[in-house]
């Protein structure tokens, strides 16, 4: 869930003409929030800042369920699969990467 950046046309049909459920985008930014929330309660992006890893490897270090993380890294949208191995997006390593 990367922050939601509508373009022009979505914002013309949501803000403008009224013609999307803008709260729609509301309900999107609070559930990315949460999914954002919880990654940095398990200190998610420091880990990855500190050594890009395998789900097996995050799950370990983080002491939680692998399948529950997965889904995690699937929706959060600030990380990166390369060959197996997570890492933070250089936006991440910027602006989100702190430890709790």
């Amino acid at each position: 869930m990367m922050p939601i950046q509508p373009n022009f046309l979505e914002r013309t049909a949501f803000f403008t003409l009224n013609a999307a459920p803008g709260p729609m985008l509301d309900l999107a930014g609070g559930l990315a929030l949460q999914v954002i929330n919880t990654a940095v309660q398990l200190n998610l992006f420091t880990t990855l800042q500190e050594r890009p890893s395998t789900p097996t490897e995050l799950a370990q270090t983080l002491n939680c369920q692998e399948r529950g993380l997965e889904k995690l890294l699937a929706a959060i949208g600030y990380v990166v699969e390369r060959d197996g191995r997570y890492h933070n997006s250089p936006m991440t390593n910027k602006w989100v990467s702190i430890q709790v």
